[in-house]
């Protein structure tokens, strides 16, 4: 009895054993009768990338005054309308000149004057001159000829002087335009009475060429330099762009701030923008999108390559029907794109999706390449909404 339990426990053992085996295979099996994950791929292009950076940016106009009365009087006319564009040179206002003409026309009859008695006084010490030669008149007498023809002299250049002055006045009694621009409404009425450098006239814009003020922020400025520097990136040009609503009018970037503002941790930039048809208004909220820059012999690829561990940046690709990895150099990056500099090869295959069903050396297949969707060349986009507001 003890013989035939034996036997039983032996022929149950080898068939449990037996059992497990034929699991494993077949498991083994239908692993090696799954599919390969499907993914979609980039492939990868060397070339100069265009780098795009967008800031909020405010228009400013690059001379904005109040124009104020150089003399004083009576405004009698008025030549404008409010809201008028005017050239430099235009009527503004007059001021009653019929004071300051008639001190200007008695200075120049003061001249006349001043004329007659130098006249008068060279004649004299031409006569003196000559008898004192001749020993005919004192030395008493001759000093006070020369000194007659300097005061005589004098005085007419101070008689000029003082109409020179008077024609000035009475020129300033017509208000003009310092500058192109637009008018604001006016601050005083025919009839007021005008002070001197002290009452306000009208306010006065210049709106063509616009600019656009906007805020680069310190670590982006420093980076761009770096960059420069480096020779990673290279600058063509100062090209900008300004989206306001959906019109969008080229420029160019004219000013780079060189200290930072400590309560901002950004530097000041400006853009110049023609603005031929009025259409850019100071104190309009935009973007700027400032070009030129481009990464020598980079690759743009999709931000959702990019896969990340604490120590180091790297993307999937495909080499002979299996999941590689590649650890890349990331130098500009966006919400959409990233430039890398380092890491890849011309015609790698970058995949997209599908990252929790494959690791390294799982068997993929290609879905779809999304190399065209993509696109080309366009400039990237800022990295995310805190970006966009600097």
């Amino acid at each position: 009895m003890r013989k035939i339990y034996s036997v039983a426990l032996a022929l149950a053992v080898c068939a449990l054993f037996s059992g497990c085996s034929d699991d494993k295979k077949q498991a083994d099996a239908r692993q090696m009768q799954m599919p390969p994950s499907k993914i979609d791929v980039f492939v990868a292009k060397k070339s100069d990338v265009p780098i795009g950076f967008d800031y909020a940016a405010t228009l400013t106009s690059q001379q904005d005054v109040i124009v104020y009365p150089k003399v004083s009087g009576t405004i009698i006319k008025q030549f404008f309308k409010p809201g008028d564009n005017v050239k430099a040179g235009d009527k503004l206002f007059l001021i009653d000149p019929e004071k300051y003409q008639a001190n200007y026309d008695a200075l120049e009859a003061a001249i006349g004057v001043a004329n007659a008695n130098l006249k008068n006084a060279q004649t004299e010490f031409n006569r003196i001159s000559n008898l004192y030669k001749k020993n005919a008149v004192s030395q008493k007498e001759y000093d006070a000829a020369v000194s007659a023809l300097e005061i005589a002299n004098a005085n007419l250049l101070s008689s000029k002087a003082s109409a020179k002055s008077a024609k000035i006045d009475l020129g300033y009694t017509s208000i003009t335009a310092p500058f192109d621009g637009v008018l604001g409404d006016n601050l005083v009425d025919v009839g007021s009475l005008v002070a001197a450098n002290t009452t306000q006239l009208v306010r006065l814009t210049k709106i063509n060429p616009i600019e656009a003020h906007f805020y680069i922020s310190d670590v982006d400025n420093l980076n761009r330099v770096k960059m420069r520097e480096s020779n990673l990136w290279v600058q063509t040009n100062s090209d900008a762009v300004l989206k306001v609503g959906p019109g969008e009018f080229d420029g160019k970037v004219n000013f780079i701030d060189n200290v930072v503002n400590t309560n901002m941790g950004s530097v000041l930039a400006k853009a110049e923008f023609n603005n031929d048809e009025g259409k850019l208004l100071p104190g309009m909220f935009g973007h700027v999108t400032m070009g030129g820059f481009y990464q020598k012999d980079g690759f743009k690829i999709p931000q959702v390559a990019l896969q990340q561990t604490d120590v180091k940046t790297y993307v999937l690709v495909v080499e002979d029907g299996k999941v590689a990895s590649k650890d890349v150099k990331i130098t500009y990056q966006t919400k959409d794109a990233a430039v890398v500099s380092e890491g890849l090869n011309e015609n790698d295959k970058i995949i997209l999706n599908n990252f929790l069903k494959i690791g390294v050396g799982a068997p993929v297949e290609i879905d779809k390449d999304l190399t065209a969707s993509f696109g080309k060349g366009e400039n990237l986009e800022p990295k995310n909404e805190q970006e966009k507001a600097k």
